[in-house]
């Protein structure tokens, strides 16, 4: 099954108030409720693209697939990439690391041009 997983990006770029943020850029508030706190299964392209924008995104991102038992796929199958994404806050795996490991991430970061 396809579905959204917002939730993901929202830790991954360590924001606290998804709602807030949603509101911001302009979704209703009842759609971003919606948004933050029900399984996502459809959504207007508009808001998409709201997300997407607001997150530095793309639509690739997040949506995710949860696999049907009845209907297992092949280990190469292109789906199974969007299957297990990261679902961690990288702002508070920094908090965790050490000041030597953070300059390094620095370094690697400035090298890339981040």
């Amino acid at each position: 099954m396809l579905y959204f997983d917002f939730s993901s990006m929202f830790k991954l770029r360590g924001i606290s108030n998804p709602y807030r943020l949603l509101i911001q850029n302009g979704i209703a508030p009842k759609t971003a409720q919606n948004l933050v706190h029900s399984p996502v299964k459809t959504i207007r392209l508009e808001h998409l693209e709201i997300i997407c924008r607001a997150l530095n995104c793309t639509p690739n991102d997040v949506i995710r697939y949860k696999a049907d038992e009845a209907k297992p796929l092949a280990e190469d199958h292109a789906l199974k990439k969007i299957e297990n994404k990261i679902d961690v806050s990288v702002t508070d795996m920094l908090k965790k690391i050490s000041l030597e490991q953070l300059q390094q991430i620095a370094i690697i970061m400035q090298q890339q041009k981040l």
